[in-house]
C-alpha cells in the first residue's frame, strides 16, 4: 500500500517548510522534511526525493536502495548549486 501525507508548516519565518510521510511498504515508512528560503528549491527537492524513493526502495534491499536514492538527491543538489546564481540554504531530513 502506498500513501503520502503532505503538510506545509508555518513557523513564522521566511523559510518554506514541507513535511511528507510516505508509506513505501508494510512496516517501511519514509519521512521527509525540507526547509529553505527558496520556494522553487524546496518544491523541486521534494519532488526529486519522491522520484528517487517511491517504488525504488524495497524491503529486501532497503539500505542499498536508500543509498542510491541519496546519491541521486545529492547529484540534483550539486547541479542546482552549479546552475544557481545565488547561494541558497536548504535543510533536509530523510
Amino acid at each position: 500500500m502506498f500513501e503520502i501525507s503532505i503538510k506545509k508548516l508555518d513557523l513564522e519565518e521566511k523559510n518554506k517548510v514541507i513535511k511528507r510521510n510516505i508509506n513505501l511498504d508494510t512496516n517501511l515508512d519514509c519521512f521527509i522534511l525540507v526547509s529553505s528560503d527558496s520556494d522553487k528549491l524546496t518544491e523541486n527537492l521534494v519532488e526529486v526525493s519522491l522520484d528517487s524513493l517511491v517504488d525504488k526502495i524495497s524491503k529486501n534491499n532497503t539500505y542499498e536502495d536508500f543509498s542510491i536514492a541519496l546519491e541521486n538527491i545529492n547529484a540534483y543538489l550539486k547541479t542546482w548549486r552549479k546552475d544557481s546564481e545565488k547561494v541558497e540554504k536548504v535543510n533536509m531530513i530523510i
